[in-house]
């Protein structure tokens, strides 16, 4: 027994050194560019929000699919909602959510969504972050005047990105 528990901390040292020599060994890799997000501009008037919701309904439409959309300012504050006939419940939340995230934090919800995916949970830390595809900013002359989120279906990160590059 003791000669088992003895070989069994010999292999456990050697492949904890072996382990530490290769990354003593192993040069740092450069920290990854970050882009700068854009800067915040004017909320989003509630006509422009309306006008957003009115494009990404009417392609859910032509897809047949039953979505929930929200709009919020910058803040992450509610603008303009909608929720088409048939759309899961569980959506209308879900939309707030990915609008709110893709405001706050200025980039779209696939960068958590891809985070996850690659199992980096520190993601789930993050306040307002919101780890699904369909939260976009929207921006007008470069500028994040708020954000739409799109829930409800397989098509919703597709649809959010086609619904935000048209805002004026």
């Amino acid at each position: 027994m003791k000669s088992t528990t003895l070989m069994m901390s010999v292999v456990f040292l050697a492949t904890f050194a072996a382990e530490a020599q290769n990354q003593a060994a192993t040069p740092p890799t450069a920290p990854q560019q970050v882009p700068e997000p854009p800067a915040y501009g004017t909320p989003i008037s509630l006509a422009q929000a309306q006008a957003v919701i009115a494009r990404v309904e009417e392609e859910a439409r032509k897809r047949k699919a039953a979505l929930s959309f929200a709009v919020v300012e910058p803040s992450g504050r509610l603008v303009a909602f909608g929720k088409m006939d048939g759309a899961n419940y569980s959506s209308i939340e879900s939309a707030i959510k990915k609008a709110t995230s893709a405001a706050v934090w200025r980039r779209s919800t696939n960068v958590f969504a891809d985070g996850l995916a690659q199992n980096n949970t520190v993601i789930l830390q993050l306040p307002d972050a919101y780890g699904s595809r369909g939260g976009e900013p929207i921006l007008i002359d470069g500028k994040i005047v708020g954000a739409l989120g799109v829930s409800g279906g397989p098509i919703e990160g597709e649809l959010a990105k086609l619904a935000v590059g048209t805002v004026k």
